[in-house]
């Protein structure tokens, strides 16, 4: 029964489904479970692939899932992996006058993000786009872009090479005058450099969902179990968890 389930989700999620699915709606791809969203792949270098999970919604269900449920709309956002601004276009509609910094390494999602982010920017908020990456210091570096995959990483080889900056979260907030902010990650990882190296950034977030993925910072192996408690030690406490991604207040 299971791997008839898989049978038929990999079935209703391929690209070739995908391809009806941009014929039939163009440039507005709707989301099912999230009516009345609805989102352009016109420029996506993907979208055939991506094109079913949205339709289905079961694209970043899970950080849509939390953030419906306990985002609060109270402080400016920072978002760590932007990608096609799915996400983003869930998390600003329900902003209102406040700076929203995304953070995306992948120049070629750029006009996927802002199709999306400015259809859902309706109460004025301040958006900033910058393509770097979240590191450990501030550096020139590269990564790859597969088109086997829908997102790309720090950690990616193969593929389109880009070159960019890594920057840090603490970096980040001082260029852009963030003070209290809500934080949204998923990156893949790079999560690591900020829970375990950088972590005074966090003094003045307020709330985060965050996707926590195990890896290795120096000799140390890290687990989600060690970073949640590396979030819990500073001050946050669990609202709410779906699969691998976390919701977190302050205490």
């Amino acid at each position: 029964m299971k791997q008839l389930h898989i049978l038929w989700l990999r079935f209703i999620n391929n690209k070739y489904f995908g391809t009806c699915l941009c014929w039939l709606f163009g440039n507005n791809i709707p989301c099912l479970r999230h009516l009345p969203y609805r989102f352009s792949l016109q420029h996506h270098p993907n979208k055939q692939k991506l094109a079913a999970p949205i339709f289905w919604g079961f694209y970043e269900q899970h950080e849509i899932k939390l953030t419906q449920k306990h985002f609060t709309g109270l402080y400016d956002v920072v978002e760590l992996g932007s990608s096609a601004g799915i996400m983003s276009s869930f998390v600003i509609s329900k902003l209102s006058g406040k700076k929203y910094i995304a953070v995306e390494g992948n120049i070629f999602l750029n006009n996927t993000f802002w199709q999306n982010v400015n259809k859902y920017n309706r109460n004025n908020c301040t958006v900033t786009l910058c393509n770097q990456l979240i590191g450990n210091k501030n550096e020139a570096t590269s990564f790859a872009v597969q088109d086997k995959v829908l997102e790309s990483n720090f950690y990616s080889t193969g593929g389109k090479v880009i070159n960019t900056t890594a920057t840090t979260l603490s970096n980040l907030l001082q260029k852009h005058q963030i003070e209290a902010y809500s934080l949204f990650a998923d990156i893949e990882g790079a999560e690591i450099f900020f829970i375990e190296d950088d972590n005074t950034a966090l003094t003045n977030c307020k709330e985060i969902c965050i996707e926590l993925h195990e890896g290795k910072f120096g000799n140390q192996q890290l687990t989600a179990a060690s970073m949640i408690t590396q979030l819990q030690s500073i001050g946050f406490a669990i609202a709410g968890q779906s699969d691998m991604t976390w919701y977190f207040i302050r205490a």
